[in-house]
């Protein structure tokens, strides 16, 4: 049906992980390969890595100044994303929503995740699952800047960190995470899946 079953969630993760294996280089995904690369990121380019992190900073104080007040009023489509996540609770693992003309489910089941860190499906939770989205989409914007370039060089880095910060203090970006509205998922999403792209030609 349209429901998410134990066979059917577990076929769909084993092959978008083959997938993504696939697309990257032979060990991209080892977790002792990215522990690795992260922690020779900070020793190798401490400025780069010091760099990253105040634009980090800078973007999740932009995005979290006074959540609970900006904006301040829900609207029908907050209310529609809360009441699909309410269904997930209510028993019902869709996986995709027909409501406000149909909405893919990633969203639902995250608010439904956080509901115990705001005291249950709220405004909050919605502002918070946008906001940390946003944050890890400034990061992964850096890698895609880097890997544009296509190599390690402290022009791929100082090139990275500028994509970083245009998403950090950009417009768009960060009017859309206030407004916690699920699109906030598409330049993340968008962003991860250019990168592979890139890191595979190469």
């Amino acid at each position: 049906g349209r429901d998410f079953t134990p066979i059917g969630a577990a076929g769909w993760g084993v092959g978008l992980i083959l997938l993504v294996a696939g697309l990257m280089p032979k060990g991209a995904f080892s977790p002792l390969r990215i522990g690795r690369s992260l922690v020779g990121f900070v020793r190798d380019t401490p400025y780069t890595a010091l760099a990253l992190g105040a634009i980090i900073v800078v973007a999740a104080f932009a995005r979290a100044y006074k959540l609970n007040d900006l904006p301040g009023e829900m609207s029908s489509d907050h209310i529609e994303k809360l009441l699909d996540a309410q269904r997930i609770l209510d028993g019902y693992p869709a996986i995709f929503f027909g409501t406000n003309g149909g909405r893919e489910s990633f969203l639902m089941y995250f608010l439904v995740l956080l509901s115990p860190l705001t005291g249950g499906l709220n405004f909050a939770s919605l502002k918070l699952a946008t906001a940390l989205e946003s944050i890890v989409g400034i990061a992964a914007f850096y890698g895609l800047g880097q890997a544009l370039i296509g190599d390690r060089s402290q022009r791929a880095r100082n090139f990275g960190l500028l994509v970083a910060l245009m998403g950090a203090v950009g417009f768009w970006h960060l009017v859309v995470t206030r407004g916690s509205l699920r699109i906030m998922l598409v330049p993340l999403v968008t962003t991860l899946r250019m990168a592979v792209v890139v890191m595979s030609a190469t």
